[in-house]
């Protein structure tokens, strides 16, 4: 009977301890979303990631552009398309292990899920996001562009662990934050930013 005690005694006190720790992580969460406010360029470059999965997903980021004429063109990291197959390849492994007997024989799951691979793989194939001097194109979840220009932008903001958001005149364009290029389009944007404030 004192076993039983001492086990959930140890286990509040462990309870106590991860909310603790998630409080003081989301407390300096909070201070860099801050400073992400103010410098967002320098934010990306020097922030270090606390999830693994997000470090594992910027590599890549500081490779060259591509450039198509005077469009800088931004596409998926390879760190993201690999944390991608990694998180498929856990899903299949749960399913097909002793936790996911029940979805062994079950064809709508698995037609279910090979949708939502199939979508997935083609979005992150397919996303990018295109700029030049006049604006930016990007697209939406279900592959439709959104252009917006520059002249009309009021602000760009982090909105979580994987977006911006860039705020316009005339509407919002959220963009993936794991692009090849994107510190060098933050510096951009920032610049722009502060021009329109000028004007």
């Amino acid at each position: 009977m004192n076993s039983i005690y001492l086990i959930f005694g140890f286990g509040m006190f462990v309870s106590v301890l991860a909310v603790i720790a998630f409080v003081a992580i989301d407390k300096a969460a909070e201070r860099r979303r801050r400073i992400a406010r103010t410098n967002i360029a320098k934010d990306y470059l020097s922030t270090p990631e606390i999830n693994p999965g997000l470090l594992m997903a910027k590599l890549g980021a500081k490779q060259p552009v591509q450039r198509s004429l005077d469009t800088m063109i931004l596409k998926p990291t390879w760190g993201i398309k690999l944390f991608g197959l990694i998180m498929a390849a856990l899903l299949i492994q749960v399913m097909m292990g002793s936790s996911g007997a029940a979805y062994r024989k079950d064809l709508i799951t698995w037609i279910l899920v090979g949708g939502v691979f199939a979508y997935f793989g083609a979005f992150l194939s397919m996303y990018e996001v295109r700029y030049d001097s006049d604006g930016v194109t990007a697209p939406g979840m279900f592959f439709q562009a959104k252009y917006h220009a520059w002249s009309k932008l009021i602000a760009i903001e982090r909105v979580d662990n994987v977006h911006y958001k860039l705020i316009f005149e005339d509407g919002t364009l959220k963009i993936k934050k794991f692009l090849v290029g994107m510190p060098t389009f933050l510096t951009f944007v920032t610049d722009v930013e502060k021009m329109n404030r000028r004007a």
